[in-house]
C-alpha cells in the first residue's frame, strides 16, 4: 500500500514570479489562438503572429519549469512525486508518494 506525503520547498521570490509571468503569458496566447481558430481566423497575419508568440511562450515556459524541477525537485531524491508551485508562498507543494520502491525510482 502507498503512502502519500507533501514537503514544501521555498523557491526563490525571483523564479517563482518568473514561471509565474510565463505562465500567464502562455495562456493569454493560447486562449486567443484557439478563440482564432473556433472562429476561423487562422488566414491573416494577427493569427501567424499569435501562434508564434504562444509557440515562444510555451517552449520558455517549459524551459523555466525544467530548472525550477532539477533546481529544486531533483537534489530531494525523493523517489515518485508530483509538484506544483503556489505562486502566493513562492513554494513548491512537493506530493511524495512511497510505494515501497522508492530506492529503484527517479525522478
Amino acid at each position: 500500500m502507498s503512502k502519500t506525503s507533501i514537503i514544501y520547498v521555498d523557491v526563490t521570490k525571483e523564479m517563482s514570479d518568473y514561471v509565474e509571468s510565463l505562465m500567464y503569458e502562455t495562456n493569454a496566447r493560447k486562449d486567443m489562438v484557439a478563440y482564432m481558430i473556433d472562429h476561423d481566423m487562422t488566414k491573416n497575419d494577427a493569427y501567424d503572429r499569435y501562434h508564434k508568440d504562444y509557440v515562444e511562450y510555451h517552449t520558455k515556459y517549459e524551459m523555466a519549469k525544467r530548472e525550477l524541477e532539477a533546481t529544486y525537485v531533483h537534489p530531494l531524491k525523493l523517489g515518485n512525486v508530483k509538484w506544483t508551485m503556489n505562486f502566493r508562498t513562492h513554494q513548491l507543494e512537493v506530493e511524495v508518494t512511497d510505494d515501497g520502491n522508492a530506492e529503484k525510482a527517479e525522478v
